[in-house]
């Protein structure tokens, strides 16, 4: 007898058909078993900002943060840092490499970074930035102050030779070897201030 339904219909209850079922759950439990066995991924935390200067009284002004910094580590991840100054980065491993760190009108203060291998940490790394005019501010100010404090040790042996001269505690022969001995050393600074406020200018 005909019922004039559609003989296509699928029956409902294979749909409760244990071996239905039983692939439904084979098949989840596989997806399930690939998503833990991905390796989880560690993410850096940074901070890129300029660097601290000595204030008064000994103490120290902050830097400021920067934003919109891109940092790009070796192997293609990379990050922009945010209004606060901070970026996060995604790693493959435990270890990293800062491959660029670009930003319009800012220059590394510490280039060397981008050869060192980095390890993962909990704590974030800084990233210090600083515009060509204060790289050469700094670096003034640095070769001030070494050249200040040089010049007075050299002043007080200076002081020292001639207070020896006087106590006839020298002869004039030791006396003139000893300000050709510092006149030799005040040469000698002359030419490491530059070098050595170009290092604490980092």
């Amino acid at each position: 007898m005909t019922t004039g339904l559609p003989e296509n219909i699928p029956d409902e209850q294979n749909n409760l058909n244990p071996r239905h079922t039983m692939k439904r759950l084979t098949f989840l439990l596989s997806i399930l078993l690939l998503m833990l066995s991905a390796p989880a991924q560690n993410r850096q935390r940074g901070v890129v900002k300029t660097p601290g200067r000595p204030g008064k009284n000994g103490t120290v002004v902050k830097g400021t943060v920067i934003a919109g910094a891109a940092v790009k580590i070796k192997g293609g991840n990379a990050a922009v840092s945010r209004q606060d100054g901070t970026f996060t980065l995604a790693l493959a491993g435990n270890s990293y490499v800062v491959q660029q760190i670009t930003k319009q009108g800012y220059t590394m203060v510490d280039p060397e970074m981008f050869s060192k291998p980095l390890t993962f940490s909990d704590n974030p790394i800084y990233i210090l930035l600083v515009t060509p005019e204060e790289q050469l501010n700094a670096r003034l100010a640095n070769e001030r102050r070494i050249n200040r404090t040089l010049q007075r040790q050299l002043q007080q042996r200076e002081d020292q030779i001639e207070a020896l001269r006087e106590e006839n505690k020298i002869s004039q022969a030791e006396y003139q070897q000893q300000l050709l001995e510092l006149s030799k050393t005040r040469d000698q600074n002359n030419a490491l201030i530059s070098e050595m406020a170009e290092r604490y200018a980092q």
